[in-house]
Parts: C-alpha cells; sequence; structure tokens
C-alpha cells in the first residue's frame, strides 16, 4: 500500500524540481528579452507622444513650442533601439521631414507647407505605434473616393472634363503625399512609390489630353481608365499589406516555453494522487480493512 502513496509523492517531488528548473530558465532568458522589448516599447511611446505635441504646436502657430518638440523627437530618433520598429525606408523619410520643419523653422520661413511634414511624422510614428489602428489607415477609403472623383470629372462631357480630373487628381496626389511615410514605415514602400508613379503618369495623360484637346480623347480616354484601375489596385495591395518586402511594425513579443506547463500540470496531478493515496492508506493499512 505504501507504494501507491510513494510513487505519486516522487512524482511530485521531480515534476515540481523540473517546473522549478523551467522557470528558472524562463526568468533567465525569456524575463530580459520581455524587459527590453517593454523598454524599446516605452522609448516608442514617448516618441509618439513627442510627435502628437509637436503636430499640435505646429498647427497652432507655436513655432517656439514646435522646435522645442523636434529637438527632443531629434533625440528620441537617433536611438538605435527604438529603430527596431518600423522599415529602413520609412526612417530615412522620417528624418528627410525632420530636417524640412527644422529648416523651416530655424529659417523662419512663411511658407507653411512644411505643415505637411509635420503631419508625416504624426502618421509616420503613429504607424509604429499603433500598426492595426494607425491614424493613416482611413487615408484608405480617402483615396478611393478621389478615384472616384477624378473618373466623375473625366466623363462630365462639356469639354472641361481634362481639367476638372487634373484638380481632382491633384487633391490625390497631396493626400498620398501625406501617408507616404507612413506606408513606407509599415513597409509598403514599393506599393507605394507605384502609386506615386501612377499620380504622375496620369498627370502626364491629362496634360497631353489638356494641351491637344478632343483630337487626343479616344487615347486618353483609354489610358486614363487604365491607369484608375491600377490606381485603385495598388490603394487596396498597400492597405492589404501585399507587398513581398514588408516588414512588421511591431516586433512580436517572446514567447514562453510550452513544457513548462506540462511540469506544473503533472506537478498538480501527481499532488493530488499523493493526496488521494495517503487518505486510503489512514482508512485501510496495508489494504487491510478492520473487522467491525
Amino acid at each position: 500500500m505504501l507504494v501507491r502513496i510513494l510513487l505519486p509523492f516522487l512524482s511530485t517531488v521531480i515534476m515540481a524540481l523540473g517546473a522549478t528548473g523551467m522557470l528558472g530558465g524562463y526568468a533567465a532568458s525569456d524575463i530580459s528579452v520581455h524587459a527590453g522589448q517593454d523598454a524599446r516599447f516605452d522609448k516608442l511611446m514617448k516618441l509618439d507622444a513627442i510627435a502628437a505635441s509637436l503636430y499640435t504646436a505646429s498647427y497652432s502657430h507655436n513655432r517656439q513650442a514646435a522646435y522645442s518638440h523636434l529637438l527632443k523627437l531629434r533625440r528620441y530618433m537617433e536611438d538605435e533601439m527604438i529603430h527596431g520598429y518600423g522599415a529602413e525606408e520609412g526612417w530615412i523619410l522620417l528624418n528627410e521631414d525632420a530636417d524640412n520643419v527644422e529648416r523651416a523653422l530655424t529659417e523662419g520661413q512663411a511658407d507653411m507647407s512644411w505643415l505637411d511634414n509635420v503631419a508625416r511624422i504624426r502618421l509616420a510614428v503613429d504607424a509604429m505605434a499603433r500598426p492595426d489602428r494607425a491614424l493613416w489607415r482611413p487615408y484608405e477609403q480617402l483615396l478611393r473616393d478621389d478615384v472616384s472623383s477624378i473618373r466623375q470629372a473625366w466623363h462630365r462631357g462639356d469639354g472641361a472634363e481634362g481639367a476638372a480630373a487634373a484638380a481632382m487628381l491633384q487633391r490625390m496626389h497631396g493626400h498620398a503625399i501625406r501617408i507616404e511615410t507612413a506606408a513606407n514605415m509599415a513597409g509598403q514602400q514599393l506599393r507605394m512609390r507605384e502609386l506615386m508613379e501612377r499620380i504622375q503618369y496620369g498627370n502626364r495623360v491629362l496634360s497631353t489630353m489638356n494641351a491637344h484637346g478632343a483630337g487626343m480623347w479616344t487615347i486618353s480616354n483609354r489610358e486614363v481608365e487604365r491607369t484608375l484601375q491600377t490606381m485603385e489596385n495598388v490603394i487596396s495591395a498597400i492597405y492589404s499589406g501585399d507587398d513581398g518586402t514588408s516588414y512588421p511594425a511591431i516586433a512580436s513579443p517572446a514567447e514562453g516555453t510550452p513544457i513548462r506547463w506540462i511540469f506544473m500540470i503533472g506537478t498538480l496531478i501527481s499532488a493530488v494522487l499523493t493526496y488521494a493515496g495517503w487518505r486510503k492508506y489512514r482508512s485501510r493499512p496495508y489494504g487491510i480493512k478492520p473487522l467491525p
């Protein structure tokens, strides 16, 4: 009868020691990985907060505060640890945007075009911090609406369709420029480049139409329709992540070792069996039931 107690008891001890070893190893390795990731994520959150403050100060026309936030942004952007987020092409564009903002603020430019760079910075950093619900994602519908507006303007049939479509295309170009850094940061550099090239090509087609009048209608109409369809396909690809060179905006956290749970569950089962055997032994020692 003692065997029924000793075997589960020994199994419990062995399982407990195994679980302790596994957890100890986990604490020595995986926890240090999580700590490094937490530190990097904290820096990303600070960068995101600074980018938001830069955006607010800039659009409030507070150049002094904007410059102060820009300097802070620069310091965080120089930290190599935070470069684990986003794609390299996105960081290149982000630095260019920061350069343009700094140049405008230090030179006191009256032109407010640098605000577009501030918006690009805000969207790009947010794309790293919140990849699944980033601020640049609603621009998908905005770009699709732009394509629809271009198509409607092109088919208005009043003789000014070329100029009207060109105006709508220019508006779309502004929207595409605004999300360019964010899209590159999200790893969609090839698709974003293709969209920009299609916009430029569409502008050339419309310029040709405007220069030569109705005689170019047949050729231009075919090219415009094909260009607009390609734009819609590229927009879908950008926002669906269909890009062979895309990078994860957020690194996946290290996963724990599943086998440690096996040891822990085994320890619990062995402990229950040991307790059950002990109770049975107390009531019937050596398997002999006392006579009444």
